[in-house]
């Protein structure tokens, strides 16, 4: 009997590996995505307390240059929410694609692990008959020998 030989092994490696640095790589999007959602919320944090400190300020009577001081630390904490913000959602883009490239990797080994199991079953059919074969040319010669005449 001849050994099973999946013609496509070494391509069914190539693709579980790459199923596995695709995995590797949502891995590492979703913690990016993490750690940028942290960075949003600490400059979310941050421009809350200046808001807070800004209104404060407005209650007191104080010089202009505080006002325009106050403004400008604001409006900076302001734009660092938006770039956070931004980020963030360019590492979810990132999480997104990462994702999908994992499912089409995914599905592709599958159909590889489907070509090798049919590929399998047809060896093993393969292997059944020619023992049947065995068995019954076996049977045959031993039915021949007891048929026929001694002499």
């Amino acid at each position: 009997m001849k050994p099973f030989h999946f013609r496509l092994q070494r391509l069914l490696r190539l693709k579980v590996a790459e199923k596995g640095q695709c995995a590797l790589a949502l891995g590492r999007s979703r913690h990016e995505l993490g750690m940028r959602e942290d960075e949003l919320r600490a400059a979310e944090d941050r421009h809350g307390s200046m808001t807070e400190s800004y209104l404060r300020l407005a209650d007191k009577p104080s010089c202009p240059s505080d006002w325009i001081l106050g403004r400008n630390a604001l409006d900076a904490a302001h734009r660092r929410v938006q770039e956070r913000q931004t980020a963030v959602q360019q590492a979810a883009t990132r999480v997104e694609e990462a994702r999908l490239r994992l499912v089409e990797q995914s599905r592709e080994v599958e159909a590889y692990q489907r070509l090798r199991r049919k590929a399998w079953e047809e060896h093993n059919r393969e292997v059944q008959r020619t023992v049947q074969k065995d068995i019954d040319a076996t049977a045959g010669e031993k039915f021949t020998r007891s048929a026929a005449p001694r002499g």
